[in-house]
């Protein structure tokens, strides 16, 4: 009899990874039908769920890098892309952020 070839299973960690990626690219969907449907910030807050899954994976990738297969950057870059991700965060959140007298 011949043996059938059994895939791995993935991780936790796998599974977690990909959870945030795809809540991510969710919030991302349900921002742009909820601004055709609702209107008002209903974007914005697509865009900042999104934002905080990428800024989440950017983490990850400093903390965990053998989480990331592949071609591996330095640190410092990773780093980098993590506080741009943040960065652009702040921005987008800012309408929330004003005076709400």
């Amino acid at each position: 009899m011949e043996e059938t070839r059994q895939h791995p299973s993935l991780s936790g960690e796998q599974i977690s990874l990909a959870a945030v990626y795809f809540g991510g690219l969710l919030a991302i969907v349900q921002g742009i039908v909820a601004q055709f449907t609702l209107g008002d910030r209903s974007l914005h807050v697509g865009l900042l769920g999104f934002l905080l899954s990428k800024i989440v994976i950017s983490i990850w990738s400093i903390v965990r890098p053998a989480s990331f297969p592949g071609k591996q950057s330095r640190p410092a870059v990773k780093a980098l892309v993590a506080v741009a991700w943040t960065a652009f965060a702040v921005v987008l959140a800012s309408p929330f952020l004003g005076n709400s007298s």
